[in-house]
């Protein structure tokens, strides 16, 4: 025998579903018949009904009833087939659903969302450290190799004035070079070399700030996306079921 798949089963399922709606709409019309051909017996005594009103509705009765014996015996030939289809796509969609999302665990969605947000800020953060370390390294080097030349700080005091070959001071080289500090310390944090300025940054700080942006630019962007995914209608976790035909009493005539 030929393995169906889920496409198959289904679209075998759906076609034995709807024609077994389409017989108990068959057999809820005959019902409704048997019990307005009920009313009209029950009233015809006390009221002056026309007749051919009477006629029409016992016409419709008789030929919803004549079919009814018809349409039970092809019911119960569809719910012998539909059954054991039905069963066998319930077992498959349970097993591929419980392949792919586990017991209904997209709950841990939200949680592996956050693992990949982790993941990449601290990629990203890594890349921070990396131009941090370049930055800080460029600063530290151009200052260290400043040392002696005459700048446009604390230093300059030190430092002997230089001259040209007339014997007059030479501000140029001085007025090229601003190192920033001293602190208190004595220290320098960063350097100016003809109007272009590198500063020394903290790493914590650096980082602390960026994660900072980070989350508060999370916050925005999750508050965008609630708006958006939940300003559509939600969609409805019931399924509206016609009465079964089993708590219904079928007359045989």
């Amino acid at each position: 025998m030929v393995k169906m798949d889920n496409n198959d089963e289904f679209f075998r399922v759906a076609r034995l579903s709807r024609e077994l709606r389409e017989i108990d709409s068959e057999l809820a019309e005959a019902a409704r018949r048997r019990a307005e051909r009920e009313a009209i017996a029950n009233l015809d005594p006390h009221l002056p009904l026309v007749q051919d009103d009477v006629a029409s509705v016992v016409g419709q009765w008789e030929t919803c009833v004549a079919r009814e014996a018809e349409f039970l015996e092809s019911r119960e030939d569809v719910v012998e087939r539909l059954l054991p289809a039905f069963l066998n796509l319930a077992a498959l969609e349970f097993g591929r659903l419980d392949e792919e999302f586990g017991s209904k665990e997209w709950g841990d969605t939200a949680e592996r969302c956050l693992d990949a947000i982790e993941t990449l800020a601290q990629a990203y953060t890594h890349r921070l450290q990396q131009a941090i370390n370049q930055w800080n390294h460029v600063a530290e080097a151009l200052l260290d190799m400043s040392h002696g030349l005459p700048g446009d700080d604390a230093e300059r005091e030190m430092e002997p004035s230089s001259t040209d070959a007339s014997g007059s001071p030479s501000d140029s080289a001085g007025s090229a070079i601003r190192r920033i500090g001293p602190t208190a310390s004595g220290g320098y944090t960063g350097i100016e070399v003809n109007g272009q300025a590198i500063e020394m940054v903290s790493h914590h700080e650096t980082i602390d700030e960026f994660l900072t942006a980070l989350e508060s630019g999370m916050k925005g962007m999750l508050a965008e996306a609630r708006k958006s995914l939940l300003s559509g209608s939600d969609c409805s976790t019931e399924v509206v079921l016609d009465p079964s035909p089993s708590h219904l009493i079928w007359r045989q005539m």
